[in-house]
């Protein structure tokens, strides 16, 4: 937001830098959606395909068209799915703040890429959301949601930072169509005829 330059530091460029040089060296690493994983919710909203959001006032839920993506949100967080296992999209909490849903998200699984270039996020950074309907028109069709975003991770970068997104609400676009990511991944040729290899740990 605001025309501002992504704040990464030296470890976040470093990592970003040596991602972008293994896929122009024609050996991009494997990353979350590669394998059909859940690749967390920066992904997942940037992702130019539907979404549909179930809720009552307990929880909401996201469903992704892509990669079978779920995103759990809890009002109360003793109401958290299974605590045994960190979840690939983290544990996320909200609260309302006037019409304004605030999402709040940690304990990450594995660390996330926030687009194809690999820009990191740590196991152990939060993320923020403000969501709102906004309300640009006269017509029923004319509602779009708006999505702030604001990552905490000083594993990566020297400060917090947002960024904005706006979605168009499609009713007669539900429900989604099926979404087959695991047909390409069980192919004992998939990982190697693209190219992909495993990302170093170092």
């Amino acid at each position: 937001m605001y025309g501002a330059k992504t704040p990464l530091n030296e470890k976040g460029r470093a990592l970003l830098a040596k991602r972008v040089a293994a896929a122009h060296a024609g050996t991009p690493y494997v990353n979350a959606s590669a394998v059909c994983l859940p690749p967390g919710q920066p992904v997942q909203l940037e992702i130019n395909t539907a979404f549909v959001i179930y809720q009552n006032k307990d929880w909401m839920q996201f469903l992704f068209y892509q990669y079978h993506g779920a995103w759990t949100v809890v009002f109360d967080p003793a109401k958290q799915p299974d605590g045994s296992v960190r979840p690939y999209m983290g544990r996320s909490v909200a609260h309302w703040d006037g019409d304004t849903l605030v999402v709040q998200t940690s304990g990450f699984r594995q660390g996330l890429w926030m687009d194809i270039n690999g820009t990191p996020i740590s196991t152990d950074a939060k993320l923020t959301q403000r969501i709102r309907k906004v309300h640009e028109g006269a017509q029923q069709g004319d509602w779009s949601l708006e999505v702030i975003t604001t990552l905490d991770d000083p594993t990566y970068y020297t400060r917090t930072w947002s960024w904005a997104t706006a979605y168009v609400w499609r009713p007669d676009k539900a429900p989604i169509s099926e979404f087959d990511c695991e047909y390409s991944v069980n192919r004992p040729d998939y990982l190697t005829s693209s190219g992909m290899v495993p990302e170093p740990n170092d």
